[in-house]
């Protein structure tokens, strides 16, 4: 066969192929949306759209259930809005159902996917898998254990499913009469810039080190001060309407984008996960990542060349029971651990003692507002420029009641079922809830992928 003639039958197929492939894409001609806020904030229903009058930040909440009191309290700053003019009603989201994959391949943990209710046939329903075939899923303390071991979340998996709880990009405009967030002692060589924070180490620091430190807010609707301090929440600012108990969530996922200048000294970000405190620290020029349990090192490793950049993101995550570092979304160190007192002392594990100069931690978990002030991050012998601090949660949770007992399912997953669960967890009718917990996979039709806007 001619060469121009076999190019023309490899484009013929490439197109066909392609055409199979968009063809099994479903809502890719007619749009698919999401009806229902069981899935928020990863895929939201109907929802209406309110920028904060203080802060500015987007404020998405429930149009099934808006405030009946016609009051909004922004989650980012605890600003309580009730000028609800300005108002936009957004559709559902619109998303893809990709048909192809469940073809060749099973579904995976944490996929958020499509499936036939099992109340109603004609009816579908999107929910993440949580649990596998031949699984017995249990709830402790908001996380999922299968067969009586927690199941951990990957970083990238983590990302998908954290609830933003602050982001210092969105600066209260009465900031003047407010108190920061992220703040520093008295001695510092941090300092507050219009566009973030700067450090410059020729200023003596106060013993114990150098720390800018996250206080969180309440952020719900309360007759007391938003600014009271409080420990972080399981709480959903899509649920405006919502009242319930609310529960400590302890796993946080801190993001931070900066500018450092100089050759020698170290960054350290720090983590209270309810019980103990986790440094993870770069240190320059040993080119060493190091994480810290209190004061045991516990984990090292090589830094990445994106480290030395001048502009780099650092994420640090204590999540499922585990410590993460990732630098510039690449992850550098992921150390799981157990609880004190439970099977695997950590000291065990420990490498050694940390003499370092940001060593000085014991004891500050019994200090006040230690669960109110988790997260911080140093700097040591180095200039940095802090440009945005972003606070996020992972989802937390619940018995069927959302009371944040423990709760097991009745029995475990037949061959070919999956447990689901929606991210919205106060709301969603799902596995908890239905008698037969388990969906088959023959009633799940593929994965939903949001469409970029």
């Amino acid at each position: 066969m001619p060469f121009g003639k076999r190019t023309a039958v490899a484009g013929a197929v490439l197109i066909a192929l392609i055409g199979v492939r968009l063809g099994c894409l479903q809502g890719m001609v007619r749009p698919v949306r999401i009806a229902g806020g069981s899935m928020a904030d990863y895929l939201r229903g109907a929802h209406f759209l309110l920028h904060c009058g203080d802060c500015g930040f987007p404020c998405r909440y429930d149009a099934e259930r808006p405030p009946a009191d016609e009051r909004v309290v922004c989650p980012n700053c605890g600003f309580v809005q009730r000028d609800l003019h300005g108002a936009v009603l957004c559709p559902g989201q619109r998303v893809l159902i990709d048909r192809l994959a469940c073809r060749w391949r099973r579904p995976q943990r944490w996929d958020a996917v499509a499936f036939r209710s099992p109340s109603d046939p004609d009816y579908l329903e999107v929910k993440r898998v949580v649990g596998l075939p031949g699984e017995r899923i249990s709830i402790r303390r908001g996380d999922v254990y299968a067969g009586g071991r927690i199941v951990r979340k990957t970083l990238e998996q983590l990302r998908r499913v954290a609830i933003l709880v602050h982001d210092s990009g969105f600066e209260p405009a009465r900031a003047g009469h407010l108190p920061d967030r992220w703040q520093t002692a008295k001695i510092s060589g941090w300092n507050r810039g219009r566009r973030g924070y700067w450090y410059q180490p020729n200023r003596p620091a106060a013993a114990g080190g150098d720390w800018l430190v996250y206080h969180h807010w309440r952020c719900f609707a309360s007759p007391l001060p938003r600014t009271d301090e409080y420990p972080v929440l399981d709480n959903y600012g899509y649920n405006q309407e919502e009242s319930r108990q609310l529960h400590r969530v302890s796993d946080l996922l801190l993001v931070v984008r900066l500018r450092l200048e100089g050759t020698q000294g170290s960054v350290v970000l720090r983590g209270y996960n309810g019980e103990a405190w986790f440094r993870a620290a770069l240190e320059f020029p040993a080119k060493q990542a190091r994480l810290y349990r209190d004061d045991h090192l516990v984990s090292a490793a090589s830094l990445p060349a994106a480290a030395y950049a001048q502009d780099v993101k650092l994420e640090f995550a204590l999540c499922d029971r585990q410590a993460i570092l990732a630098v510039d979304e690449r992850v550098v160190i992921c150390w799981p651990y157990e609880p004190a007192g439970e099977a695997g002392d950590f000291a065990r594990a420990a490498l050694q003692r940390d003499s370092s100069p940001e060593a000085g931690l014991r004891g500050e978990q019994d200090r006040p507002g230690a669960q109110s002030q988790p997260l911080g991050i140093a700097v040591y012998g180095l200039s940095a420029a802090v440009r945005r601090l972003q606070v996020f949660r992972d989802l937390h949770y619940l018995d069927p009641q959302g009371l944040g007992r423990d709760w097991t399912a009745a029995a475990s997953l037949g061959n070919g079922e999956v447990l689901v669960l929606g991210d919205n967890v106060p709301i969603s009718r799902d596995s908890r809830h239905w008698p037969q917990p388990g969906v088959p996979r023959d009633q799940i039709l593929g994965p939903v992928l949001p469409v970029p806007k």
